[in-house]
């Protein structure tokens, strides 16, 4: 009866052993698998986290590009509406000289003044200018032959230029 407790005890303590190293192989097992799973957590955040960075990177680039293309196309139409401005200007100031040659006034009554005797000496046809001359400071009266209201003729009158010193 002894040897059958005795073998009875040798075999529980044996079952017992095999149980608890089980449990430590189990216990094992779960720890690869966590360290696994926190693994490819670790590695699926990075890929998120590169993901969002590169479709930030890709919005940010595309901001870029839209803000550069309306800036050249607002540039273009800027552009267009000067030339446009030019030319209406310009065919503006090419009727006012028509209307104003053909009623025989000066083109600019401001800046032209008849070409007359200056300081007592006769300087006719030549340079120089009345006392009624606008011209600036810095500027002196040219001759220059235009149509005016005294008669169908050319008269000399004096146009406003910089000053030859």
């Amino acid at each position: 009866q002894e040897q059958t407790v005795s073998l009875t005890k040798r075999k529980t303590d044996q079952s017992s052993n095999e149980a608890a190293h089980t449990e430590v192989v189990d216990l094992e097992e779960q720890n690869r698998q966590l360290k696994e799973h926190q693994q490819n957590q670790e590695q699926h955040h990075q890929q998120n986290t590169q993901q969002d960075h590169q479709q930030q990177s890709h919005q940010l680039k595309t901001q870029q590009l839209d803000h550069d293309h309306h800036l050249v196309h607002q540039h273009e139409h800027q552009q267009r509406d000067e030339k446009s401005m030019l030319k209406q200007h310009q065919r503006r100031s090419q009727n006012q000289v028509a209307l104003l040659q053909e009623a025989g006034l000066p083109l600019d009554p401001y800046r032209r003044c008849e070409v007359g005797s200056v300081g007592g000496t006769d300087i006719e046809g030549k340079y120089g200018c009345s006392s009624t001359c606008s011209c600036g400071w810095s500027e002196q009266c040219y001759p220059w032959q235009t149509h005016t209201n005294k008669g169908n003729q050319p008269e000399n009158v004096g146009v406003c230029g910089d000053a030859v010193v």
